[in-house]
């Protein structure tokens, strides 16, 4: 792999995978060979009746960010619900730590090549919100925390967990 600075890696294209038919203010996202959308919506997101600042839809493939997110934290949501639709298609895929080293790293590698296809960053800082009406999401998922560490989650510095 060429690198242009001992910072910078130049990432390969993704072979064999078209640009998906997605609305304006919308990114995508492969996950395995699933496509997900990922956008900010117009109204708050709840999900078992707790507001939440993100949240992937298995069910429709989505992505949605609040629009009381900070547009400085959207990168780190967006991450951390990729991450939570990748577990989603492939549980238990890691056994130890460097299998989850590897899986992780094969992941990023993944959201950053479409990332850097619809403008990295700056474009998730630009997404506007989209007038689509979610009310309130009951995916049946097996990890989620309890609605008090939720509404606590600060809105700023958000962490990445992957």
């Amino acid at each position: 792999m060429k690198t242009s600075s001992p910072m910078l890696i130049d990432r390969p294209k993704r072979q064999n995978r078209g640009t998906p038919d997605v609305p304006a203010n919308t990114m995508y996202f492969w996950i395995g060979v699933e496509v997900y959308t990922a956008y900010v919506t117009k109204d708050p997101i709840f999900c078992r009746g707790v507001e939440c600042l993100g949240l992937a839809v298995y069910r429709t493939r989505e992505i949605l960010l609040a629009p009381s997110l900070p547009p400085e934290c959207r990168l780190a949501t967006l991450l951390h619900e990729v991450r939570h639709a990748w577990q989603f298609h492939f549980p238990g895929t890691s056994s130890t730590a460097e299998d989850e080293a590897t899986t992780s790293s094969s992941i990023i590698m993944s959201i950053m090549v479409d990332f850097d296809q619809q403008g990295g960053e700056s474009a998730v800082i630009a997404l506007q919100p989209r007038d689509k009406d979610y009310k309130d999401y009951r995916e049946p998922v097996s990890n989620v925390p309890p609605a008090e560490s939720i509404k606590s989650r600060p809105k700023r510095g958000l962490r990445i967990a992957l």
